[in-house]
């Protein structure tokens, strides 16, 4: 249910931006032709280096082989109904981070003063919420925000459960009560979820407060 409710915000705030921004930037001719081209091209090699050829091709290895190692993408794969789905998914899901990018880099927020110091503090990863401040009223801001933190709930609840598992299988199993039964599994399963969930939920509110707080005094 969470991962609906997700889904439906993301779009909702993805498609806003993408029909919204773009015509007070002058289209996106406009955005894609004001894009330098070093920002779109990687580095050509050099007799001393592969430069950018060698950083984006280990960075796509080691984020696939990585990919494998979180317990949400492993469901997702696992869960798809062929692997011509993955691959469709795979191919389509960065594109709408493509075009927000080249969005941020038309728009041209990065230079404005006002924005310096939340750049410098958060770098690149202050692009996209710097958008949404800037073109859309506050209660929206609050809608796309809102949609950044439901994001994170949804691999926070599955590995949520993962961790659980661990838990019980292979330390209360094997050094607290050897003769489990499966109701009992279930049981503390269950329970060293919830304890998880609510340190990450605990966690949150301290951390969103000092953003937002960072926020509201611009």
């Amino acid at each position: 249910m969470i991962a609906v409710v997700k889904d439906i915000l993301i779009y909702i705030t993805i498609f806003a931006a993408i029909i919204v921004i773009p015509p007070q930037l002058g289209g996106f001719a406009h955005i894609f032709g004001v894009v330098p081209p070093a920002k779109l091209l990687l580095k050509v090699p050099n007799v001393s280096s592969l430069n950018g050829y060698s950083a984006y091709a280990t960075l796509v290895v080691g984020s696939a082989l990585a990919l494998f190692l979180y317990p949400h993408s492993i469901t997702a794969v696992l869960s798809s109904k062929s692997g011509n789905t993955i691959r469709c998914n795979m191919a389509m899901l960065p594109a709408y981070s493509l075009v927000l990018g080249f969005i941020a880099l038309a728009s041209g927020v990065k230079d404005m003063p006002e924005f310096a110091p939340y750049f410098k503090a958060f770098g690149s990863n202050f692009a996209v919420p710097v958008l949404f401040l800037y073109f859309f009223p506050s209660w929206f801001v609050g809608v796309a925000f809102a949609v950044i933190g439901i994001g994170a709930l949804v691999p926070a609840a599955i590995m949520s459960i993962a961790a659980a598992n661990l838990y019980t299988r292979n330390i209360h199993k094997e050094f607290v009560n050897r003769n489990m039964t499966h109701e009992q599994e279930t049981n503390v399963a269950k329970l060293v979820s919830l304890i998880v969930k609510v340190g990450a939920v605990a966690f949150t509110p301290w951390r969103s407060f000092w953003v937002c707080r960072s926020l509201t005094l611009m």
